[in-house]
């Protein structure tokens, strides 16, 4: 297991866990530091983690749940189904 942040806005992180069974992000503000980072290292995004509704923590889950392999774990919010 490899645990790295990612930067978001000018002072949050985004943390993304990477193991064996796939790649997973935990509370995506933003989705373009994932998309680039995991560009840059030839990664695939499995699943998203939120750890609550804040747009700071879930900014991004929209975008980046177009193009995961699992799903989004969380608590339900109707803002995140779109």
């Amino acid at each position: 297991m490899n645990i790295q942040s990612i930067k978001a806005y000018s002072d949050n992180y985004i943390w993304l866990i990477t193991t064996n069974e796939g790649n997973l992000v935990i509370d995506p503000g933003e989705a373009a530091p994932v998309i680039n980072y995991m560009h840059q290292h030839s990664l695939g995004l499995t699943d998203i983690l939120i750890t609550h509704h804040h747009y700071d923590h879930v900014g991004g889950v929209i975008e980046l749940k177009k193009d995961i392999a699992g799903k989004v774990i969380g608590p339900q919010n109707d803002q995140l189904k779109g």
